[in-house]
C-alpha cells in the first residue's frame, strides 16, 4: 500500500483520444489500468481542479492505494489541472465490460463528421479528374 502514481496525458488532440474525455468521469465511476498481463480496477473517489503548483493533492496516504489521472484544463486554455483520483478496488471482468464511460465506438480518435468530410473531398477531386479527362478526350 502507500502508493499514489500519477498518469498524465494530453486531451483534445485530433489524432488521439488520450484524456480528452477525462472530465466526464464522476465520483463513483470506475476505470481500469492494463499493465502487462494484469488489470487493475479503480473507483473514482475525488475529482478536483487545481493550479499547477498545488501538488499537495498528490501525496501518498498510509494504507491507501490511489492512482490519479491528470490533464490540463480548461481545454484550450490549460491554466489549471484536472485531477481524477481513484482508489484501488477488486477487479472483476464483468465490471469492466459493463461500464460505458469510454466505450470503443465513441473512442475512435477522429470524429465521424471529419471522416465523412475527407471522403467527400476525395470523391470531389476524383470527379473533377474524371470529368477533365473526358473533356480532354472529346477535343
Amino acid at each position: 500500500m502507500n502508493r499514489h502514481p500519477v498518469i498524465s496525458a494530453h486531451r483534445g488532440l485530433p489524432s488521439a483520444e488520450l484524456f480528452t474525455r477525462l472530465d466526464e468521469l464522476e465520483k463513483g465511476d470506475r476505470f481500469f489500468l492494463h499493465i502487462l498481463d494484469k488489470t487493475l480496477a479503480y473507483k473514482v473517489d475525488q475529482v478536483r481542479v487545481i493550479k499547477p503548483e498545488e501538488l499537495e493533492q498528490l501525496q501518498t496516504y498510509h494504507d491507501k492505494d490511489y492512482v490519479t489521472l491528470l490533464t490540463c484544463t480548461p481545454y484550450g486554455v490549460n491554466t489549471h489541472r484536472l485531477l481524477v483520483r481513484g482508489e484501488r478496488i477488486p477487479y472483476e471482468v464483468a465490471e469492466e465490460n459493463g461500464g460505458e464511460a469510454f466505450d470503443d465506438e465513441k473512442n475512435q480518435g477522429m470524429p465521424q463528421w471529419v471522416k465523412e468530410y475527407v471522403v467527400m473531398i476525395i470523391a470531389g477531386i476524383l470527379l473533377l479528374v474524371f470529368a477533365g479527362r473526358m473533356f480532354a478526350a472529346r477535343k
